[in-house]
């Protein structure tokens, strides 16, 4: 897939979530309005497109290297680590981008397709121990 990008949110420990158009075209779900955007992504600017404006409708095509916000993810916990990637499901055919953080308390496996989907896997005392919550600004 490659086509989720992963920024920093403008708020604590919040992830934003941008798509290139050819993820876009690919998705079910569509680029929020820009009233449903973030604050970051509504002030943003183009240094190779001068027509860009942040409140484009969504239907206009993305330059290229342009990417779209998609969605804000906000663990519940600060947020100590992410990754991004692509998982199977141990079934051909079934890939779907997904988002993983670390909190020190647990980790999240969100699904970037379907907002409803978030599972949590309770870290035992055993790791809790092992994370420095210090580091989390630096997520």
């Amino acid at each position: 897939m490659g086509s989720v990008l992963i920024v920093l949110g403008d708020a604590d420990f919040a992830l934003e979530v941008y798509r290139t158009h050819s993820a876009i075209t690919r998705s079910s779900r569509p680029t929020p309005p820009p009233a449903k955007r973030s604050n970051l992504s509504r002030t943003s600017q183009s240094l190779s497109n001068p027509t860009y404006r942040p409140d484009q409708p969504s239907s206009v095509k993305l330059a290229r290297g342009h990417l779209a916000y998609y969605r804000t993810i906000a663990p519940p916990t600060p947020c100590i680590a992410f990754r991004a990637r692509v998982d199977y499901e141990d079934e051909e055919g079934k890939e779907k981008a997904v988002l993983g953080t670390a909190g020190a308390e647990a980790a999240y496996l969100w699904d970037l397709e379907d907002e409803s989907k978030v599972e949590t896997i309770k870290l035992g005392p055993e790791i809790q121990g092992r994370i420095q919550v210090s580091s989390a600004k630096y997520c």
